[in-house]
């Protein structure tokens, strides 16, 4: 779940910057400001803890990408989205 929503939401990222979304293409060209989100959300062990720490990044980092899509629709999807973490 973690990798899907990272996925997820380095797409949005590469979409708001007309870069090629699918399979990640795209990610590398993206801007060190846009990946800075994203430089802390992979798990670094199997660990209850570590878990958890690398899915509210992943949160934080996907609800800021949504926001830049529908401001609206991230304040919404943010809170719900947020108490999973």
């Amino acid at each position: 779940m973690i990798s899907g929503m990272r996925d997820n939401a380095l797409a949005l990222a590469c979409i708001r910057h007309g870069l090629t979304a699918s399979h990640a293409k795209g990610v590398d060209l993206l801007p060190v400001e846009v990946l800075a989100p994203f430089a802390h959300s992979l798990v670094r062990e199997l660990e209850g803890r570590e878990l958890k720490r690398a899915f509210r990044v992943v949160i934080e980092a996907w609800v800021m990408e949504l926001g830049f899509v529908d401001v609206e629709l991230a304040e919404r999807m943010g809170g719900a989205v947020r108490a999973l973490g």
